[in-house]
Order: C-alpha cells, then structure tokens, then sequence
C-alpha cells in the first residue's frame, strides 16, 4: 500500500472539522491513518497581538509628541518620527530577543511581552523623561473597540 506523509497545522477550530472530515473520508475508502501529534508553545492570542500592536502606536505617538526621533534614540543619521512598525522592529524586537534569547516575538507570552515592556518604560523614564504605556489590558482593548465602533456607527466622540 502507497503510503502518503501529509503535514497540517491547525489553529482553529474549522481548520481541525476540515481535517477530521477528511480522515473520516479516508477511513471509509479504506485507508489506514497513523496520526502524530506536536503541540507548538503557547502563542498570543490574537487580542494579545492587537494589544502589543497598539502599544507600538501609542509609543510612536509619545516619541513622536515628545520630539524625540528616531535620529536621536537610536543615533540614526536620518531624522524620522516613529510609527508603529519602527517601534517594534528598531526597539521592542531588539530588546525582547536580548532579554529572552529569542528570535522572533510570535511565539511570546503576556509575561514576557509585560517583562520587556516594563524595561523599556524604565529606560525611557531614566533616559529622557518619558513615560510610556502600559500594556494594553484586555479591558482596555475592549472600551477601545467600543469607542471606535460608537464613533463609527453613530459619529459619536466617547
């Protein structure tokens, strides 16, 4: 009997329903299934990502109110305000993969996304009196959403 190798990863719940589906289709052709399952490390949930990525925002915004480019936190020869995609990969990303040994974010925990967060509040306080953030709690992402979602269905500023 031919034997076929088929890797899938699931991450949701439709991803697992289409999968089983089709062992069940198999088994009833008369297919013999072997099964090896490896679970990965926990990863953020989507709202974790959205709050990390809202910090990023809200740090841009701070740096930026405060006329601190990235010229001169990070000793670039160019001046430029932050956005978010430069806060994560010219400080967030550098710092986390410092403090965890770590290559990439994706696989990060609340705890180590709070730890780093927590560092660069302090470097940021010490070094040039700025106060960033917090990590956006899950609470806080919600008021957001429902503050965005009144001022885009009704026009109305909460």
């Amino acid at each position: 009997m031919k034997q076929r190798k088929i890797k899938r990863i699931i991450r949701s719940k439709k991803e697992l329903d289409d999968i089983y589906s089709d062992i069940i289709s198999q088994i009833e052709n008369g297919a013999e299934i072997e099964l090896n399952l490896y679970t990965d490390e926990k990863r953020r949930t989507d709202l974790q990502n959205n709050s990390l990525h809202k910090w990023f925002t809200e740090t841009a915004d701070i740096l930026n109110a405060s006329g601190l480019t990235i010229q001169i936190i990070l000793s670039k020869a160019v001046a430029r305000e932050w956005d978010k995609d430069s806060v994560k990969k010219l400080i967030f990303q550098s710092v986390y993969q410092h403090m965890t040994e770590k290559t990439s974010t994706a696989k990060a925990d609340t705890k180590e996304l709070t730890k780093v967060i927590e560092v660069l509040q302090g470097h940021f306080a010490q070094k040039f009196g700025v106060a960033l953030t917090d990590f956006p709690s899950q609470e806080r992402m919600s008021m957001d959403q429902f503050m965005s979602e009144m001022n885009n269905e009704f026009g109305v500023r909460v």
